[in-house]
């Protein structure tokens, strides 16, 4: 205790206690796994896997204002602005009172989409009490401009704005890695990493979509077997106009499993509701598989789009209901892509079309 700095009970919420879980056998007793910048508050996010806890900093303090407890934007210095997950680490709760179980991908929530400027965070469940199973949490902290409050400790909130899968309802878990993204339509990219399982919900929980990632270190996985050693770290949504993809050709070549074991009948679902799969008039497209040109036929007005296997939209045309629509392919090259028609009332349906050359 007669060294500079120490203390022996942290009792300060803006400092961390760095002998908590920490041994003399273990080196990476903190380990800090995700790190996320905020350019609006100039502030840091980072997340600390075995404290359990996330915490923010002030990222606009120089290094000597950085090692002490005033300066910057929010004039606490290096001092946390905010820390959320684990009371125990700075002395105040217990057990009850832990939220986040080796956690990972904490980030902020982009302004401009659902839930702007709260926090997002996959919690793995590692050692939860009562069960072993992971949650996508979003929290909303308590902020004023770029001060957090801290009146009353543990820091706010005591429940998460927004939580998938609470409760195991799914069997939900991955002990480890892991992320979540919030996208522009309100919906969360899920990506479980233990078991290589992507998945995307809606805000009320409802699952739109899902993948098994089928490949591992030795190779691919055949089709319709079960997947192990298929881990996946994370995976991030990004945009068809996303400015890295300039220059780039994004045109899917073949299926990354066996071609033979991979069923014909494999559908998208390029819609969000299953209502919308609830039409009156049927899309006709053919032939099927084609070569220069395919023929659109519905009995409504609407929108043809054409997409190839990884999402990129490639061709986008009104339909007026009147004649059949002839469509030029021949600048597509050979391959699976997929027609999207949404009709005047917004009811959505999709066909798998099969381009093939001389």
């Amino acid at each position: 205790q007669t060294k500079e700095n120490y203390v022996a009970s942290i009792s300060n919420p803006g400092l961390l206690d760095i002998n908590y879980n920490a041994s003399a056998t273990t080196e990476d007793w903190i380990h800090l796994n995700s790190i996320d910048y905020n350019s609006q508050l100039d502030q840091i996010l980072i997340s600390a896997h075995n404290m359990d806890e996330i915490y923010i900093i002030d990222h606009s303090t120089t290094t000597i204002q950085a090692a002490s407890h005033s300066g910057g934007n929010s004039g606490n210095g290096g001092d946390f602005l905010y820390r959320w997950g684990n009371p125990q680490v700075y002395n105040h709760g217990s057990t009850s009172d832990q939220k986040l179980f080796g956690q990972h991908n904490a980030r902020w929530i982009e302004t401009g989409l659902p839930y702007e400027n709260n926090i997002m965070i996959f919690n793995n469940g590692l050692a939860r009490p009562g069960g072993a199973y992971s949650t996508v949490e979003i929290i909303n902290p308590p902020i004023n401009g770029t001060t957090y409050s801290a009146t009353t400790l543990p820091f706010l909130p005591a429940a998460s704005a927004w939580s998938y899968n609470e409760g195991n309802p799914n069997s939900f878990y991955s002990m480890n890695i892991s992320g979540a993204q919030q996208l522009s339509n309100g919906n969360v990219l899920v990506t479980s990493g233990t078991n290589g399982h992507f998945i995307e919900v809606d805000s009320n929980g409802t699952k739109l979509w899902e993948y098994v990632n089928p490949v591992k270190a030795t190779g691919f996985i055949a089709q319709g077997t079960s997947a192990t050693q298929n881990t996946v770290f994370r995976s991030t949504f990004y945009p068809s106009n996303y400015t890295g993809f300039s220059g780039h050709t994004l045109t899917a070549t073949s299926i990354i499993e066996n071609t033979n074991t991979v069923s014909d009948s494999c559908q998208l679902n390029l819609t969000n509701s299953i209502n919308e799969l609830d039409m009156i008039d049927p899309l006709i497209v053919f032939p099927n598989p084609a070569k220069r040109t395919i023929t659109i036929s519905n009995q409504s007005n609407g929108c043809i789009e054409i997409y190839n296997q990884i999402g990129e939209l490639l061709y986008s045309q009104q339909y007026v209901y009147s004649s059949n629509e002839n469509l030029d392919i021949s600048n597509l090259h050979e391959g699976i892509y997929f027609i999207k028609f949404q009709n005047e009332k917004g009811s959505i349906q999709s066909q798998k079309l099969i381009i093939q050359k001389e």
